[in-house]
């Protein structure tokens, strides 16, 4: 916990799985209670490593092969020679962090061509897609992205639409309102498609726009098979 921003350095963010700012920490406290809890299944030194990590994400078995592909080089497959704290800062920060193989409420609802109160309704269609491994939250909820598609093209007809977002769309219960309307064109045709930050500064907003309006963040650090890039919003040209 730090009661600012700047007063760590990189070499104390080493030290820690996930950072709270002291005055904010009253919203995280199911964080911190889901950190203890997961440190504890994260500890199986009978196992290995890659192996754990696996059990511990309760990985799809879709997703598996591509995950184990992604793993940092740390994490090889031996014995635990990796630390609880290593295996915890990596699901944290980068697994549930960035998207790619999960997906946060805001990024489902727009796969879905919903706003996130739109989603809600429809939540619970998608419960088998749930994230539910270690450091889960019902305050943050995650879905694994492969599992949200394959559901949501079940529940289609034959001859449904082909694009994800028409398709959740037409979801028993939702209503035009419910529709995902673009940051910039204000509009909900076509589906926005992206969700990228107002700016570039830390505390810049997450909003919904179509991919023409997006560009590469600044400080992404490049396309990891598996994870999506950051995304900024397009400066426009005067």
């Amino acid at each position: 916990m730090f009661d600012r921003p700047g007063s760590f350095d990189q070499e104390d963010i080493s030290e820690y799985s996930a950072l709270f700012l002291y005055q904010h920490l009253e919203n995280h406290i199911e964080d911190l209670y889901a950190i203890a809890e997961g440190f504890r299944k994260l500890h199986a030194p009978q196992l290995r490593i890659r192996e754990h990590l696996i059990a511990c994400t309760k990985t799809p078995s879709r997703d598996k092969a591509d995950l184990l592909r992604v793993l940092p080089g740390e994490f090889q497959d031996k014995r635990h020679a990796a630390t609880e704290h290593r295996m915890a800062s990596w699901i944290y920060n980068v697994l549930l962090a960035r998207p790619g193989f999960l997906y946060d409420r805001l990024h489902a609802a727009t796969l879905l061509g919903l706003t996130e109160a739109g989603f809600k309704k429809v939540e619970g269609m998608f419960s088998k897609a749930a994230y539910r491994g270690v450091f889960a939250t019902q305050e943050t909820p995650h879905w694994w992205v492969s599992a949200l598609r394959k559901i949501l093209f079940q529940l289609s007809a034959d001859d449904g639409p082909d694009l994800p977002q028409h398709v959740g769309r037409a979801l028993p219960g939702i209503v035009p309102g419910d529709h995902s309307v673009c940051y910039v064109s204000k509009t909900s045709e076509p589906p926005p498609d992206a969700v990228v930050a107002t700016d570039a500064t830390r505390d810049a907003k997450p909003r919904v726009v179509r991919s023409e309006y997006a560009d590469r963040h600044p400080s992404d650090p490049g396309t990891t098979p598996g994870f999506e890039a950051r995304l900024v919003l397009k400066k426009r040209r005067k």
